[in-house]
């Protein structure tokens, strides 16, 4: 739509204060996973930029018209008929509390690929504050905090998803659940009874906006051109009524269409590729630890990532020692970037490499099964055949047995090695989907993980008498250690790049090329036995990781790539 034409129906973004940008985007965020799903919004945008906007209390530079096109349009609508000339707080609360669900119940039957109730706003009593619960009329929820609104038990509050949004009185807790929450502006609205039930928002595909033109005789004039713009903002699919003209569709600019990254075949294909350096860098790190320390190999490589998303972080903004969660930090560091690295290399050095990928592949069976009780979180009929499939996977391969060779001493153990390493980057995964939940930022999470955990790494080795072998490093030694170094910043890289533009589960289901590229080489170059009973185990993980991924909700990747 053209910035002028956008712009009229309430004065444009520009006229908004500060603070309602942020009670906007606070609303509205719990959404944008669904967006990022779908490949419409960079999940960079939504946490490096807006997520950090709505805690830090920020005007955001992303344009929210871009991101959150149909309650934006609502929301200028409302703004309209309240006879505001700017998008204010009355008129976000308006639509969130008394049109936002209607249009979810839209939405839901439009694409149905989000749990609709969760999505609904709703009002709730504070029944507990550690862990933090609201008492609402569907039951108790487990609760959120991310922007830190100051709560206690016995407070009304206002929750979009599990998040809290912000505190309200009585009467307007009373309002919400029962309803009635546009009575409470219908003082300032004009003639909003009998509009709300016509106006159908729906969001564009990428590209391209339509704008259904408004019945000659409804109005005329400038009140015709403003109307069109307010009021039939944005569609995907206009609803087919007799009587109505066909829809009229407006280009967007290149530079308005670039903003909502919809490439799949790229995000595929950069997915491909991150397979492609995934199952290369097991085959190659299991060359490099073969004459090295795994706890040197791991403690160097470590230290260096680790400063990288320092830097990343300090250069973004994200990185505020007031406010940094440092126990949780160390915590994920010791446990998944330290100890568990320590124990997947050593197992590494001790089987055979194509063992160790598919037996790391294991990793959403151990998130899963700590997720539930933990994080509460739901495991459906897929899932669980996944997890069983994986399960049973796990113990056939450490079943098969395998002849020590020179390349692999001892398998049995390796593989103990291995699952116990991946078993510990899943406690890790649940420790950093809690504080991201809690507003954490990923790259400072990155940071912590691989900077403490070369911290643990390094003092293993001043216990063990080994930390001036570092000093002693061969040529060669050196240059596997930044190859295997630069191998998996390009995969991390490449991973969370493909996720910008295709969604989470397509980007995992690719990544299961991983183990498969690993075992093909591993068997061409260094001779790796494949026996039927281990490739059965082989297949078993590889349909499970599959399953799992096609039921994805679009978290991100999981921690663990080696």
């Amino acid at each position: 739509m053209p910035e002028e034409s956008r712009a009229s129906a309430t004065g444009g973004t520009e006229r908004m204060e500060i603070s309602d940008f942020v009670l906007f985007l606070r609303y509205a965020l719990p959404c944008a996973e669904t967006l990022v799903k779908r490949g419409w919004v960079g999940r960079d945008v939504v946490e490096l930029e807006l997520e950090h906007a709505a805690v830090e209390g920020e005007k955001p530079k992303t344009d929210i018209r871009d991101v959150f096109p149909v309650a934006y349009a609502r929301c200028s609508l409302l703004a309209k008929r309240m006879e505001r000339n700017a998008i204010n707080a009355d008129v976000i609360r308006a639509y969130f509390w008394a049109q936002h669900d209607d249009v979810i119940e839209e939405r839901h039957k439009e694409f149905g690929d989000f749990d609709k109730e969760l999505c609904k706003v709703v009002a709730g009593k504070v029944s507990g504050t550690a862990p933090l619960k609201v008492e609402t009329a569907a039951g108790e929820r487990d609760c959120e905090n991310p922007y830190g609104v100051d709560v206690a038990s016995g407070d009304n509050v206002v929750m979009h998803y599990s998040r809290i949004i912000e505190k309200v009185s009585d009467e307007q807790a009373r309002s919400i659940l029962e309803g009635k929450a546009e009575e409470m502006f219908k003082n300032v609205m004009n003639d909003v009874e009998g509009k709300v039930a016509r106006d159908r928002a729906f969001i564009a595909e990428p590209g391209t906006i339509q704008v259904e033109k408004p019945k000659a005789e409804e109005t005329t004039g400038q009140e015709k051109k403003e109307k069109s713009v307010a009021e039939e903002p944005v569609a995907e699919k206009a609803p087919k009524t007799k009587g109505k003209k066909p829809v009229k569709k407006e280009r967007l600019s290149s530079e308005e269409a670039a903003k909502r990254p919809n490439n799949h075949r790229l995000g595929i294909t950069l997915a491909l590729m991150a397979a492609c350096v995934s199952g290369a860098s097991v085959f190659a790190n299991k060359l490099f630890v073969a004459d090295m320390d795994p706890a040197l190999f791991t403690a160097a490589r470590a230290l260096i990532i680790g400063l990288m998303f320092l830097l990343l972080s300090a250069a973004s903004g994200t990185l505020k020692a007031k406010r940094m969660p440092w126990t949780w930090l160390v915590l994920i560091g010791v446990v998944g970037g330290g100890l568990a690295f320590l124990m997947f290399f050593s197992g590494l050095k001790l089987t055979t490499a194509g063992r160790a990928a598919f037996l790391q592949k294991t990793l959403p069976l151990w998130v899963a099964a700590m997720a539930v009780p933990l994080l509460k979180e739901r495991i459906g009929r897929n899932q669980a055949i996944a997890m069983a499939l994986m399960f049973g996977g796990a113990l056939v391969i450490i079943g098969a047995p395998v002849q020590a060779a020179a390349m692999w001493l001892n398998p049995a153990a390796g593989d103990f090695l291995v699952l116990a390493a991946t078993i510990l980057w899943a406690a890790e995964n649940v420790a950093a989907r809690k504080l991201l939940r809690e507003g954490g930022s990923s790259l400072v999470v990155s940071f912590g993980r691989m900077f403490f955990g070369a911290l643990f790494l390094f003092g293993v080795l001043g216990l063990t008498g080994n930390a001036g072998a570092l000093l002693t490093l061969t040529p060669t030694q050196l240059t596997n250690l930044m190859v295997s170094t630069g191998l998996l910043f390009v995969y991390v890289s490449l991973y969370y790049w493909s996720l910008k533009h295709t969604d989470v589960s397509k980007a995992a289901t690719a990544l299961l090329l991983a183990p498969a590229i690993t075992l093909v080489l591993s068997a061409q170059f260094l001779g790796e036995p494949l026996q039927g009973l281990q490739l059965t185990g082989f297949a078993a993980i590889l349909v499970g990781g599959f399953l799992i991924a096609r039921t994805a909700r679009g978290d991100g990747g999981m921690q663990g790539g080696v």
